[in-house]
């Protein structure tokens, strides 16, 4: 399945199965990992994340490179946005522009693209290295 349609199907497995399997699961899988979408399988807060040098779209500085590390995963329309748009997890961009009217211009090898605070802040990124 595509990234971007994974958490329907998780949100009715989570549903539909027991605490003593979800135990099981756990033990089996482990407590680590990420989900497709980049999130960590257990919660972690915005502060945690930005002391591992991860920050929202949003926040990110004009004129540099990221990798986009992670997507909020609750709205399916905004995940099928997100991905005809060319952004997912693992994906390269540059901020171009962050705009008065809270829009970000990003630039992505498919093209530029501007995207709204709603957006924006469901895209979480690190910095990528200087070549």
């Amino acid at each position: 399945m595509e990234w971007h349609e994974i958490h329907e199907e998780a949100e009715r497995l989570e549903h539909a199965v027991s605490p003593a399997f979800e135990t099981k699961l756990r033990e089996k899988l482990g407590e680590g990992g990420a989900c497709p979408h980049g999130n960590a399988v257990l919660p972690e807060s915005p502060a945690q994340r930005k002391q591992r040098g991860e920050m929202p779209l949003s926040e990110a500085p004009e004129g540099r490179r990221y990798t986009v590390v992670s997507l909020q995963e609750r709205d399916p329309k905004l995940l099928l946005f997100l991905h005809r748009t060319g952004i997912g997890p693992g994906q390269s961009l540059r901020v171009l522009s962050q705009n008065y009217d809270q829009t970000v211009l990003i630039e992505m090898p498919t093209g530029n693209s501007i995207l709204g605070r709603p957006a924006a802040e469901a895209v979480w990124l690190r910095p990528e290295r200087s070549r």
